[in-house]
């Protein structure tokens, strides 16, 4: 029997092409975890990245400069924190969030970019194929992989999405063919209405930063109209949790209502975070929400499902609350760094991408908790790669001309 001749696929895999598949698939593991709050997944990540620490970056980054003032201006809150050894804990998540996650991320980006985003593209090809699977041999009731829950799958996917709605409109629908299939088998797992919502805001942000172009508008319509009919469709036929959603907003004859109401105790989480702000200048202590005291001394309405000892679900408001107003304003300029890179970035495609997906995570996280969600630093370490990546790319071009 004759062997089969690898070579003619012409795949070339090396050593960094593996560890960057499974370190992005290791990100997106919020189980299992050690005393609560160590992901296992994180071991490797940490101890792998130590090698990409360069001594002149740590003097002269910008971003570390940020990091370091950020976790300074953390500090005075631990005072009034309830639990402060947890809100300490947090703040060394902060420097393992940045040295491991967003300087791992950031030297594969600044290698190359291409290869980089490919690789993480067929990452999550690989994670939304297991999670269906998971979910249709009766194991999950709404595919979540490893993530704590469907909403956090969502939001680590933001990049994949941007990736398959801009690679659409920019070469076709027989290009994007597998990837549009498989964000429609996405939401039918998930239910997610948070996945429809950054779909739609995936394509507001594409849509607002370019040009349209005829064939742009008119791939926008046909896909306006196929998304109307598959809805329309979906929800005459189905009885889960995504399709009653829909049905409901339809039916609404008050959506603010509608919409707090399908919410459940999200929007009293938000009023309890507004309450601590009001209340804290300096912030109680990250992490420290869920053990406020002063909690059940605030109004919230009996009918809901209570809001006491949960995180607050908005990110910005819940920085306020725990880490103060210093703090936020540290971080609110990390983060303005990191948009500015992503449009700063020499590559139309890749700043389209890296731009729409950091555009639509802020939007979203008014929405979730947490400022240490690894898959949105690792998002961060690729913007900021890609454009360093692009910027030696041009400067090589201006001196071979």
């Amino acid at each position: 029997m004759s062997k089969f001749d690898w070579s003619k696929l012409n795949i070339k895999i090396n050593e960094g092409d593996v560890v960057l598949f499974l370190f992005c698939f290791f990100v997106g593991m919020d189980l299992p975890q050690i005393g609560g709050s160590l992901r296992v997944s994180f071991i490797p990540i940490m101890l792998y990245s130590i090698k990409f620490l360069n001594r002149d970056e740590l003097l002269y980054d910008r971003s570390i400069a940020l990091i370091v003032l950020f976790a300074i201006a953390l500090l005075p809150p631990v005072l009034f924190s309830p639990t402060k050894v947890k809100s300490f804990i947090y703040i060394i998540w902060v420097f393992i969030s940045y040295f491991c996650i967003f300087t791992y991320f950031r030297e594969s980006a600044k290698r190359s970019t291409s290869r980089t985003l490919l690789i993480i593209v067929y990452c999550y090809r690989f994670q939304i194929i297991l999670a269906a699977l998971i979910w249709g041999a009766g194991l999950q009731e709404r595919a979540q992989l490893f993530y704590f829950e469907p909403s956090y799958f969502a939001i680590s996917l933001i990049l994949y999405t941007s990736y398959v709605i801009i690679n659409f409109f920019n070469k076709g629908l027989k290009k994007s063919l597998l990837d549009i299939f498989l964000i429609l088998v996405v939401l039918i797992s998930t239910q997610s209405a948070n996945y429809m919502l950054i779909m739609l805001m995936v394509f507001l942000f594409y849509y607002v930063f370019k040009k349209k172009s005829v064939r742009e508008i008119t791939y926008l319509i046909i896909a306006s109209c196929l998304a109307f009919i598959g809805v329309y469709y979906y929800i005459q036929y189905s009885e889960d949790l995504l399709a009653s959603t829909i049905r409901m907003v339809i039916e609404s004859e008050d959506l603010r209502e509608t919409l707090i109401g399908r919410a459940g105790n999200r929007w009293p989480r938000v009023q309890l975070g507004i309450q601590t702000i009001k209340e804290n200048f300096f912030g109680i202590g990250m992490g420290a929400s869920r053990d406020n005291p002063r909690q059940y001394f605030y109004n919230v309405d009996p009918s809901i499902e209570s809001p006491y000892d949960k995180p607050v679900i908005n990110m910005y408001i819940e920085l306020i609350a725990e880490g103060g107003w210093i703090a936020f304003g540290i971080f609110a300029l990390f983060l303005v760094n990191i948009v500015r890179s992503s449009l700063r970035i020499k590559n139309t495609l890749y700043k389209k991408i890296f731009s729409t997906a950091l555009l639509t995570v802020l939007f979203i996280m008014n929405f979730e908790s947490s400022i240490l969600r690894p898959y949105i630093w690792m998002l961060y370490g690729l913007a900021v790669g890609a454009e360093i990546y692009y910027s030696k790319q041009g400067n090589l071009a201006n001196k071979n001309e």
